[in-house]
């Protein structure tokens, strides 16, 4: 990035869901590098495509590989939000503590 004249530099974030904890150090980093140039190249930030259909399809490929009837469970894991964002996130109403953000999904903690 240093010594190539991108037009266009297209930042994917490393999950496919926005998170503030990883976009956010993303957009920093990369703007390291463009704040010290000359001609600022355009800039395209992709927050989340876990909606996308070439990121489902993906995933239902890879699954596809293997005999999944075969297994007796299959896990799925995922990037989860850091309890002091969630703790941001309701700072005008408590914390994790007080909403039961890390053992359950309720009315009081739920984001939409």
């Amino acid at each position: 990035m240093k010594k190539a004249e991108y037009e266009e530099i297209i930042i994917l974030p490393l999950y496919p869901q926005y998170t503030s904890s990883t976009g956010g150090r993303e957009i920093q980093e990369v703007m390291k590098y463009i704040k010290k140039r000359w001609a600022i190249p355009k800039l395209t930030y992709i927050s989340e495509f876990h909606q996308e259909e070439g990121y489902i399809d993906s995933i239902i490929a890879r699954a596809n590989e293997f005999d999944l009837p075969t297994y007796d469970h299959i896990v799925l894991s995922f990037h989860i939000l850091p309890t002091r964002t969630l703790d941001e996130i309701h700072s005008n109403r408590g914390n994790c503590d007080t909403h039961k953000c890390r053992t359950e999904i309720n009315a009081s903690n739920k984001l939409s």
